[in-house]
C-alpha cells in the first residue's frame, strides 16, 4: 500500500492531478510560467523515495499515485509497479466515465423536472425529487457497477500475489 507522505519537501506543489518535489517547484517558481507547466509534471518514479499520491482528480475523485522505482528493482518488481499502475490507469478511467456521466444525466434529470414544474421560480430540486435520479442511475447502471467489482476483486487479488511474490523474492535476497 502506497504512504501518504506529509513530508512537504517531497510534495509540496501538486496541481490537478500531478505532483512535483518541492524543489523543482523552487527552482520553477521564478517565472509563473515555468511554474505552471512544471507543476503539471510528476516527478520521475526513479527520483522518489516513496510512493506519492496527489490531490484528487476533479472527474473521478480518485487520487494519483506516482509509485516509486527502486534503485535496483528486480524484474518481478518492475512487474508489480507496472501492474500497479495498469490498474491505477483502469480504475481512473472507469469513474472518470462513470462521474461524468452520472453528472451529465443529473443535470438533464434536473432540467427536465424544473422544466416541468409548476412552480416557475424553483430553481433546485430537493432531496426526495432527486432520489428518483439517483436510483433510476443506480439500477440503470446495476450491471457495470457489478462487472466492474469483479473486476476490481480479480485484479487487486492478482496484485496481492505479485506483492506476494515480491516479498517472498527480497526474503530470499536477505537470507543467502
Amino acid at each position: 500500500m502506497a504512504r501518504v507522505l506529509r513530508c512537504r519537501k517531497l510534495l509540496s506543489a501538486c496541481s490537478g492531478n500531478r505532483c512535483v518535489s518541492s524543489d523543482s517547484a523552487r527552482l520553477s517558481s521564478n517565472t509563473a510560467a515555468a511554474s505552471e507547466t512544471s507543476a503539471k509534471i510528476p516527478p520521475h518514479p526513479s527520483q522518489i523515495r516513496h510512493d506519492m499520491i496527489g490531490p484528487p482528480n476533479q472527474l473521478s475523485n480518485l487520487r494519483p499515485v506516482v509509485f516509486h522505482k527502486a534503485e535496483n528493482e528486480t524484474p518481478l518488481e518492475q512487474q508489480f509497479r507496472l501492474e500497479r499502475e495498469r490498474v491505477q490507469r483502469w480504475n481512473e478511467e472507469f469513474w472518470i466515465k462513470h462521474n461524468t456521466a452520472f453528472v451529465k444525466e443529473g443535470n438533464e434529470f434536473r432540467t427536465k423536472k424544473l422544466g416541468s414544474s409548476k412552480d416557475s421560480d424553483k430553481k433546485s430540486l430537493n432531496a426526495e425529487e432527486m432520489s428518483e435520479f439517483y436510483k433510476a442511475f443506480l439500477d440503470k447502471n446495476w450491471k457495470t457497477h457489478v462487472s466492474y467489482n469483479f473486476e476490481w476483486y480479480r485484479k487487486n487479488f492478482s496484485l496481492l500475489i505479485l506483492a506476494f511474490r515480491v516479498q517472498l523474492s527480497k526474503i530470499g535476497v536477505r537470507g543467502r
